[in-house]
């Protein structure tokens, strides 16, 4: 949905850009497309999400999946008056980019629900090389504009620096948590020819923006060359997916195995009529006792009543896994809170000091280095003077 989403705003945009002369046979064609994903989209939604057996979701991500569905069907609306050339291309493109990023939510929130440490650390590869895939969109987006408009828009030239540059910062949290595969295919997309093609429009578009020289047929070549990047993104998004969705199977297995052994171990124990097995918690040292107490491993093999020790080590085990999925869950759930609060940080200064993205980071990075603290030590006093006042 988020990628045929990508497209039908390029190709409005080179549509509106071109005061209706270009795409004008592309527009319905890809509007048809986006719509049979939002078909598809909404019908998982409600299957997954919508329905009395997922009472237990969490309320924040429901929230998500209503706003996305409530911005999803203002889409025909935005459609006419695109088509009767009623809107400007940059609110065309503002209102698309609102759209995408409430479905990219979906994702970020589906991570905060996650209770399995695997799980989440793919699902924040994936929602951050979806969000840096939609930057590349709205860079693709604002270059139709610049070319096709034939004049010189300094507001687009600004903005696709800083798209540029944010491409970067998202792509790096992206590689931090992917697999060497997906690194493999990011790694060859930045050297492929495609990439070259994008740096050196990018320039063009630099020089075209001085000399205020545009024509309408480079906004459709801007287009064909950053759509075919993004499709080339798009593949390693679907190995991304594909891969979540493997673990995800492998999980399930997991978890109906050690159900499955779980209930033959306890009905193993059951036929050995074991009298009162928890009193063993009492005399093992894994446990907190005595302050400084110590003991060694044949001292607690001893102080363990060997009749209930088959289902003792059954507990001990459980709560060892437990510990340490927590663990693992922990550092991913730490990364994505970070992320959080960065980014919250960065909108509120962005509201301030009246600057964009790009340079709300920069104002960051410049406070944590004249600070001497991390990044994530600023954004949380930012986010706290704020909630303060």
């Amino acid at each position: 949905m988020i990628h045929q989403l990508q497209k039908e705003r390029g190709t409005t945009n080179v549509y509106l850009g071109s005061k209706g002369v270009a795409y004008k046979t592309n527009l319905p064609v890809q509007f048809k497309h986006t719509s049979e994903a939002e078909e598809q989209l909404r019908a998982l939604l409600k299957s997954k999400f919508l329905n009395n057996d997922a009472i237990h979701t969490q309320a924040r991500l429901l929230t998500s999946i209503t706003l996305a569905s409530q911005g999803l069907e203002q889409l025909p609306k935005l459609r006419k008056q695109i088509q009767k050339l009623q809107i400007t291309p940059l609110k065309s493109t503002d209102a698309y980019c609102r759209l995408i990023s409430k479905i990219i939510n979906l994702i970020f929130e589906a991570a905060d629900v996650s209770s399995d440490a695997s799980i989440t650390k793919m699902l924040v590869a994936l929602f951050n090389f979806i969000q840096g895939k939609e930057l590349a969109g709205q860079e693709r987006a604002l270059g139709a504009i610049g070319f096709s408009q034939q004049k010189h828009e300094p507001k687009i030239l600004s903005k696709m620096h800083e798209l540029e540059s944010a491409q970067h910062d998202v792509f790096e949290r992206f590689l931090e948590f992917s697999v060497s595969q997906e690194q493999t295919a990011w790694q060859a997309i930045q050297l492929s020819e495609l990439t070259k093609d994008i740096n050196k429009l990018r320039a063009m578009f630099n020089a075209l923006s001085a000399s205020n020289s545009y024509t309408p047929e480079l906004g459709e070549v801007w287009y064909e060359v950053a759509t075919k990047r993004i499709d080339a993104l798009q593949n390693i998004e679907t190995m991304l997916t594909t891969r979540l969705m493997e673990q995800v199977q492998v999980r399930i297995k997991e978890a109906d195995a050690e159900i499955s052994n779980h209930s033959l171990l306890m009905e193993k124990i059951s036929d050995d009529n074991a009298t009162d097995p928890g009193f063993n918690m009492l005399f093992d040292r894994r446990f907190s006792g005595l302050h400084s107490e110590e003991g060694s491993a044949a001292e607690q093999h001893h102080d363990v009543q060997s009749g209930h020790k088959s289902f003792y080590d059954l507990i001990c085990e459980q709560a060892n896994h437990i510990n340490q999925m927590s663990a693992e869950l922990e550092n991913v759930k730490r990364a994505l809170h970070e992320q959080k609060v960065i980014g919250r940080a960065k909108i509120l200064l962005m509201q301030s000091s009246n600057v964009g993205e790009h340079q709300a980071h920069q104002l960051l990075q410049k406070a944590a280095m004249s600070q001497n603290q991390s990044l994530i030590d600023v954004a949380n006093s930012i986010v706290a003077k704020v909630s303060k006042a």
